[in-house]
């Protein structure tokens, strides 16, 4: 079967998978977008290098996007990003969280980055940085009416929309990922995310994507899509 799967055109093995129903993130986006979701805002919380926001653009071309991102060191993949495209695309390097100014050690690992500390050691660079709040920052670059959040932040999405209620309640749509095990110190875990989302008038809409730890092929994170409950995206009642 691996040799098989070698032939196959990666186009092919994405449609294979989306027939089968495969959780996958970006076909979800392409199926808000065509159940007539059009964001004009989106805030991308952990962009990283900007790989997001590049395949989310693709997907809705009209909008614009604020990058934010806690490490430094990727400020030059977001600056050159954003310069090729300035009317749609900024970027801010800070770390949200539910207060400002509030000091915290981050501890930096790539992707694996976070403000919380795995169960066990790591590589992780330590560093300790001040917090920004969500709703300071998008008063100040003008993404207040954001209608499309996404977070991936290694179990620290909470916090950050604990300091971005204002900003959260303009949104109709929020994508992020939530832990199903507790690899991070203190993470919430899926049920304490979907009652905080609840309590905030969402309701979980899809599930994008699945991640399994390598251990023992636990299910230990996914992406899921939040939308408003009065949200048109939930106004059909049918099956078929």
């Amino acid at each position: 079967m691996s040799t098989l799967s070698r032939w196959i055109p990666a186009d092919w093995k994405v449609k294979i998978k989306q027939k089968l129903g495969v959780p996958g993130m970006f076909w979800s986006l392409e199926n808000l977008k065509n159940n007539g979701f059009h964001p004009r805002k989106i805030i991308d919380i952990g962009a990283y290098q900007g790989e997001w926001t590049q395949e989310a653009l693709a997907i809705f071309p009209a909008a614009s996007f604020l990058m934010v991102e806690a490490q430094s060191i990727k400020e030059p993949f977001l600056s050159k990003l954003a310069g090729a495209n300035p009317d749609q695309l900024q970027y801010s390097i800070a770390l949200l969280g539910a207060d400002n100014d509030a000091e915290v050690v981050f501890h930096e690992m790539e992707t694996a980055s976070s403000v919380l500390t795995e169960h066990y050691a790591t590589s992780a660079t330590p560093t300790t940085k001040k917090t920004v709040q969500l709703d300071a920052l998008t008063k100040a670059r003008g993404f207040e009416g954001a209608n499309f959040l996404k977070l991936d932040t290694q179990g620290y999405e909470l916090e950050i929309l604990k300091g971005g209620e204002n900003t959260l309640r303009r949104a109709e749509a929020v994508l992020m990922e939530v832990s199903l095990l507790d690899i991070h110190r203190g993470v919430p875990l899926m049920r304490e995310v979907v009652d905080f989302m609840g309590d905030r008038g969402f309701q979980v809409y899809d599930i994008c994507s699945f991640t399994r730890r390598p251990l023992d092929k636990a299910l230990w994170q996914t992406d899921m899509i939040f939308v408003k409950k009065e949200s048109a995206l939930l106004s059909d009642k049918r099956y078929a």
